[in-house]
């Protein structure tokens, strides 16, 4: 079973990046997501971010921000990329909540909001992206084993297949599921 410690340490391969022009709430944002271990970037304007969301797995969103409004993020980039976005905004009026969410963000908080609801939203994309990466890299595992079960079979025959097989650690019937 994962300690807490443990489970922030594995936070460390997920980027998050604050996209917030009140310092105050950048700082306290900031603070909270390093000791979660997240890698976290940080910026105050439109075109700032627009050049550091490429590097980012999750985004952090606020509306109003220097040189722009931080809508621009989702329209310009966000949808196309299928990036987990919270916005986290002071200004919102009764329609925008909806219009956020139909231009891709996937909550939106309302200022002031609770630290613990923006920590479990933030976990919960975290998780999701994790387990994405997880299933990718099973997929390609699994397609790897795939090809070089072929190549056994085609180079070596049948009589070097139980040696794959117990190298494998697997059985003659997931083996032959696999091809």
């Amino acid at each position: 079973m994962f300690r807490k410690e443990d489970d922030n340490a594995l936070n460390g391969d997920i980027t998050v990046l604050v996209a917030e022009d009140d310092r105050m709430m950048a700082d306290a944002l900031v603070r909270g997501l390093n000791a979660r271990g997240y890698n976290v970037k940080r910026t105050e304007r439109v075109m700032d971010g627009l050049d550091l969301i490429e590097e980012a797995d999750v985004l952090i969103l606020d509306i109003r921000l220097l040189n722009g409004d931080g809508r621009s993020l989702l329209y310009r980039w966000v949808r196309d990329r299928h990036l987990p976005v919270l916005v986290i905004s002071g200004v919102l009026g009764p329609d925008d909540e909806e219009e956020l969410l139909t231009a891709g963000a996937w909550n939106v908080l309302p200022k002031p909001f609770r630290m613990d609801t923006f920590f479990f939203l933030t976990e919960r994309y975290s998780c999701m992206i994790k387990d994405l990466r997880r299933s990718a890299r099973v997929g390609k595992l699994e397609k790897q084993v795939r090809v070089l079960l072929y190549a056994v079979v085609l180079l070596g025959g049948t009589e070097i297949l139980p040696r794959v097989v117990s190298w494998l650690g697997i059985d003659v019937p997931s083996l032959l599921s696999l091809l």
